[in-house]
């Protein structure tokens, strides 16, 4: 006669599948890793941009970002009431991707008053593992949009 319950069998063959499962699905979720934290950077940068293209528009200011790329920092600048730039703020890159590339003239994306772009571009940022993404900035709306 058998009570309600689980032998310990059984349990024993529920821990040797979960072992299995884990052994399976740990190394692929680790081989991802760089790879997801190369996109998460991607759009912090992308986030990043589109807030400045708002200030431009809030404030009535024009704004540029200068992309460093020695550094992977980004350069905020804006212009005063007597026309002069005034540095806003720095933005760098978190060490799991590198700013690899800009085809903005002088790395530099200038935003009017009205949000427009100086040009539409694309910014390329890699990781160790030549991971890469690129974040385009549409010329004339100034959408910014991800690239993998």
């Amino acid at each position: 006669m058998r009570k309600d319950g689980i032998t310990i069998l059984e349990l024993i063959l529920v821990m040797a599948i979960i072992a299995s499962l884990a052994a399976i699905i740990v190394p692929v979720f680790q081989s991802s890793a760089p790879r997801i934290e190369l996109e998460s950077e991607a759009r912090k940068l992308m986030a990043e941009i589109r807030d400045i293209q708002q200030r431009a528009i809030s404030s009535n200011t024009k704004y540029s970002i200068k992309f460093v790329l020695a550094t992977d920092t980004l350069v905020v600048t804006y212009l005063d009431d007597n026309n002069k730039s005034q540095s806003h703020h720095t933005y760098t890159l978190d060490k799991s991707a590198d700013l690899t590339a800009t085809s903005f003239p002088d790395n530099t994306l200038s935003y009017n008053l009205l949000g427009d772009p100086s040009r539409g571009g694309d910014i390329i940022i890699r990781n160790s593992r030549n991971d890469q993404y690129s974040i385009l900035v549409a010329p004339l709306t100034g959408k910014v949009s991800l690239i993998e």
